[in-house]
């Protein structure tokens, strides 16, 4: 069965290579050839590279049997991989020309319409084609082609596309405006949420959690947005644009060195939703209150690439390859809050500031005992992103932020805990 590529299959291409050949009389190895050299010259995908080798050429490429099909949304463009279509869209973001590593030129704009948004891209002689075109405007297109770089979609402007302005709109923000739980991958958006764990440098990029009502996700960021992140706290109100990446169910939120922000904002959402253990699910981040059980500090780092933070493998680190790995401090504790377990691991300063050491040093010689003496049995309060279940506890998660209760907080639990008991009650007298 041929591997599938969204909704391009290997079969597809491969019949796009034979008519692209037989087009311009060349055997089908010599437009391979090509097609390789315009990936590694762009980084592109190898449909895209096909689209690019087509368009010089002259050619103009449909699957067999396929017909044009006439005026689609950006969201049915995308999800059928079309090569040839019309469309309307639009403009959110623009940006200025950029070159590609060949010396070429490349510019990326933001559209969007009701059904998501997307990257519209030019290359070289069609970057004029958009140079023109300014936020909010309303633009009519034709022959458009759907691609991917990176495993993202995007829409790419070709020698056969055109391009028409036929109105303007007042407030394009409410194109890319989502909350996390309806983020799309390959989609450039908009989230107003609250910062849900402390910014953290890998020296190579700056991340921290974003949570709203629907959800939460992480927010990866470069350059000089990068910098200024490191300034905002936990519970902070901010506005975030970047584009989205999944990997399984889980969104992230990239604001590159050229596109996506970070702006303050007023919110009125609480950096995590208060939970029972037993109320957890994969993906939540939640504040759980209990009391730490068991600890274990036998192992207590892990040995980590010195740029990008990432777990070494085998003595290599997945993305740099072999470095010379630098220790990055551990914790592991399980926290029972009556109602079920949480194995909560804690990494680099959290875990050494939870275990209550003034330096990593300090930590990393200290006896099993004497961590283990600091904190079992001490009750706890925990703002955690759950991985997913346990081996042998209810669930498993890291914590972001977490500090060990004091007879202040307990004055102000009580309440709390008094208040959900009567909810409980209640709920149970009207079941009867």
């Amino acid at each position: 069965m041929p591997r599938s590529r969204g909704a391009i299959l290997t079969s597809d291409i491969d019949r796009l290579v034979e008519k692209l050949a037989e087009e311009v009389g060349k055997r089908e190895e010599e437009v391979r050839r090509e097609i390789n050299r315009l990936r590694k010259r762009w980084g592109v995908s190898e449909l895209g590279a096909l689209l690019a080798l087509a368009d010089r050429m002259g050619v103009k490429l449909m699957r067999t049997g396929e017909e044009k099909p006439g005026r689609v949304t950006l969201d049915e463009a995308i999800s059928r991989g079309l090569q040839s279509f019309d469309t309307e869209f639009i403009v959110v973001r623009v940006s200025d020309p950029a070159k590609t590593r060949s010396g070429g030129k490349m510019v990326t704009l933001v559209v969007g319409d009701e059904t998501r948004s997307a990257a519209l891209v030019a290359f070289d002689e069609a970057v004029e084609t958009l140079e023109e075109l300014e936020e909010g405007d309303v633009v009519r297109a034709r022959n458009l082609t759907v691609s991917s770089f990176r495993n993202s979609p995007q829409l790419v402007v070709t020698r056969e596309t055109e391009l028409e302005v036929v109105g303007s709109e007042e407030d394009p923000n409410r194109i890319i405006e989502r909350n996390i739980s309806e983020v799309k991958h390959g989609e450039y958006v908009r989230v107003r949420g609250v910062v849900a764990s402390e910014p953290v440098d890998t020296g190579e990029r700056v991340y921290f959690w974003l949570s709203d009502e629907t959800g939460s996700t992480r927010v990866n960021l470069w350059g000089e947005e990068a910098e200024r992140a490191l300034d905002l706290d936990y519970g902070d109100g901010v506005i975030v644009e970047g584009w989205v990446s999944t990997r399984g169910d889980h969104p992230t939120i990239n604001i590159l060195r050229t596109q996506g922000r970070v702006e303050p904002a007023e919110v009125s959402i609480k950096p995590a939703i208060r939970k029972r253990v037993e109320e957890l699910g994969k993906g939540d981040v939640a504040e759980v209150s209990g009391v730490i059980v068991a600890v274990y500090a036998r192992r207590r780092y892990y040995e980590a690439c010195p740029t990008c933070g990432r777990a070494m493998r085998k003595g290599e680190c997945p993305e740099h390859g072999a470095v010379e790995p630098e220790r990055r401090p551990v914790l592991n504790v399980v926290v029972d809050d009556g109602t079920g377990t949480v194995r909560t691991v804690f990494f680099g300063e959290h875990a050494v500031e939870f275990a209550g050491y003034e330096t990593t040093r300090e930590y990393l010689e200290a006896d099993e005992s004497d961590i283990e003496k600091r904190l079992l049995g001490e009750s706890v309060s925990v703002v955690l992103r759950v991985r997913g279940e346990g081996v042998v506890e209810d669930y498993d998660a890291v914590a972001l932020r977490a500090r060990i209760l004091n007879e202040e907080d307990f004055k102000r639990e009580i309440p709390i805990l008094v208040r959900e008991l009567k909810g409980e009650e209640s709920e149970g007298e009207e079941a009867e």
